[in-house]
């Protein structure tokens, strides 16, 4: 089936149309950037936790590693210093235990004090066990306490575990003291002395920690084991790597294990890493993205509401308006008031659109009546245009055949008069030539009338004949200023001028009479009159109020009649026209007419 030409296709409508896109290219969009943002932050997340965790260990080790190193180099020095040798050889020949004393303490003074990884610095002679040579670190003050530990607690494991290690360094533990064992050898390499360092944990080990999050921490060198942080951690286990560094995950805690070499031993980290504040955030953050999604289903909610209320609303009030229109309810009005500034807008402008289309209706209403009013007189009157003229030439041969020239020229002007009236259906516009030709025909009836009481000058710009005006405009203006200032004293003086202002033409008549307020006000109503009732113009004053509102038709409201009393206390009225070519061929010209001979 074919639809009407005047049929259109169903459109959706605004609301569902705007909802659909809000939906999909706004809360479809969020939801799936916010999963998917969400997930895979967390997955980032726990991947640089586990990174961070590993990298902090590693580092941890490094640093220890490299301070176990430093340890056993300063502790090798001892056998290549021949300080220690060469006082013990003097010992044996003169058996000068004072000096030996005081020779083996200022060289250990002198090589170790400053080391802050060493707490306590011990020394004795294989042959001599019993006596014990030491200095203490700078920084610590329990020197004695820390010798008489050791020599309780560890002197004697020592002399058995230096018979066994040979040129080795190995590593004691007892009641939370580590010691380093080293043997002073000859240059046989046969040990004569034993060096015994009790190192300083927190020095040894500090980069241990340093590692994020940090629960406990425990440390195996050479099998000497010791608790570096909290409770420490279980060393024992399948954890341990070969080398390098493993962790396995328990409860949000990291288990690591790191092993290193630092020969002859092999030194084994042991950490526990409680990341559970960093999965209670990661937890958090979640939380926010799936509120955020949640958030969301409120806000798409909100917006459409506040759709419907600002733009919908609005928008079907406009319809159903513009559909009363179509149905021929001119001057229908909108009472709803938007909330958005746009629609208050377009609501005042439908409105007044409205109430112009009413108002125009009325007037073209009036003006189909005042035409038909118009025609039924044309009708009664049953006067012939062509019949009046053919008379009036018949009369004025009757009076060039009598020799009466004036009555002949006088019917000349008449009939140049009555063939401007009857011609006005026909052109809207003429030359200004021929406007100012109908203006003489009538200034030589009055002239006969007047005589030398009515004096007129011109002051016409010759270049503005051929100006477009449009018809019996310039006119009534004149028989105006001859009817009301002029013929009621029997005498006056009238001015005609053109003349060019910008783009426009100023056409003016100025008699000599100064009009009251009263006559002042009554021009200014006139002029300002629409037409419409409660307003009854004084008899012959429409000439004037015709050719204002016939101007503005057909130029605007810009253009149009003036008339006003100067500071000569004269009257003077204006007329003010756009400056149109008139010539052929020229853009509004007046119907490609020539100007009359």
């Amino acid at each position: 089936m074919e639809r009407g030409k005047n049929e259109r296709p169903k459109a959706p409508s605004l609301r569902w149309w705007l909802i659909f896109m809000v939906i999909g290219c706004w809360i479809l969009p969020i939801l799936l950037f916010t999963g998917a943002m969400g997930y895979y932050t967390v997955r980032n997340l726990r991947s640089q936790m586990t990174d961070t965790i590993v990298t902090s260990v590693r580092n941890a080790v490094q640093n220890a590693a490299s301070a176990i190193d430093s340890a056993m180099e300063a502790s090798r020095a001892s056998s290549y210093d021949r300080t220690v040798r060469d006082s013990y050889e003097a010992y044996r020949r003169d058996e000068n235990g004072i000096l030996l004393y005081t020779s083996i303490t200022e060289y250990l003074t002198r090589q170790y004090r400053y080391n802050d990884v060493f707490i306590t610095t011990m020394l004795f002679f294989c042959d001599e066990p019993e006596t014990v040579y030491y200095t203490n670190n700078r920084a610590n003050t329990n020197a004695y306490g820390n010798v008489r530990a050791y020599k309780e607690n560890v002197h004697q494991t020592v002399i058995d575990y230096a018979a066994l290690i040979g040129t080795d360094v190995r590593f004691l533990e007892n009641g939370g003291r580590l010691y380093m064992v080293r043997n002073i050898v000859d240059s046989s390499f046969r040990p004569y002395a034993v060096i015994v360092m009790e190192l300083d944990k927190e020095i040894l080990f500090q980069g241990a920690a340093n590692v994020v999050w940090l629960k406990g921490a425990s440390v195996s060198l050479g099998g000497a084991s010791a608790v570096l942080a909290g409770g420490g951690a279980p060393l024992e286990g399948d954890g341990t790597p070969g080398s390098g560094i493993a962790y396995t995950i328990r409860d949000n805690v990291y288990e690591v294990r790191a092993r290193i070499a630092v020969p002859p031993n092999d030194v084994v980290f042991a950490f526990e890493v409680d990341g559970a504040p960093f999965v209670r955030e990661i937890g958090n953050f979640r939380n926010l993205i799936l509120s955020m999604a949640v958030l969301a289903v409120p806000l798409m909610a909100y917006l459409i509401v506040a759709f419907n209320k600002y733009v919908s609303a609005p928008v079907k009030s406009l319809l159903s308006a513009a559909e009363e229109i179509r149905r021929g309810k001119l001057g229908f009005r909108l009472e709803t008031q938007p909330k958005s500034r746009e629609f208050i807008y377009l609501t005042d402008s439908f409105n007044r659109m409205s109430a112009s289309m009413l108002e125009q209706l009325e007037k073209s209403r009036n003006e189909q009546i005042s035409l038909q009013d118009a025609r039924i007189k044309a009708l009664q009157s049953q006067i012939n245009p062509h019949f009046l003229n053919n008379t009036l030439e018949i009369i004025n041969w009757e009076a060039r055949m009598a020799g009466d020239l004036k009555v002949s020229r006088m019917l000349e002007a008449l009939s140049t008069m009555l063939s401007a009236a009857t011609a006005r259906g026909t052109k809207s516009t003429v030359y200004l030539s021929e406007e100012l030709s109908y203006v003489d025909a009538y200034l030589y009836i009055i002239s006969v009338r007047l005589g030398k009481r009515l004096r007129v000058s011109r002051e016409i710009d010759e270049a503005l004949l051929v100006a477009s005006v449009p018809q019996l405009v310039m006119q009534p203006i004149v028989e105006n200023a001859i009817e009301h200032a002029i013929v009621p004293r029997q005498r006056g003086e009238l001015i005609l001028r053109a003349y060019r202002d910008g783009g426009d033409l100023v056409l003016e008549a100025e008699n000599d009479a100064e009009m009251s307020i009263a006559d002042s006000e009554a021009i200014r109503t006139l002029l300002q009159w629409d037409g419409g009732g409660g307003y009854t113009p004084k008899a012959g004053s429409l000439g004037i109020r015709n050719v204002n509102q016939r101007i503005k038709i057909l130029y605007g409201a810009a253009y149009g009649l003036t008339v006003e009393n100067t500071e000569s206390k004269t009257t003077r009225a204006r007329i003010r026209l756009p400056l149109i070519d008139g010539s052929p061929g020229a853009l509004g010209s007046a119907e490609d007419e020539l100007p009359l001979s």
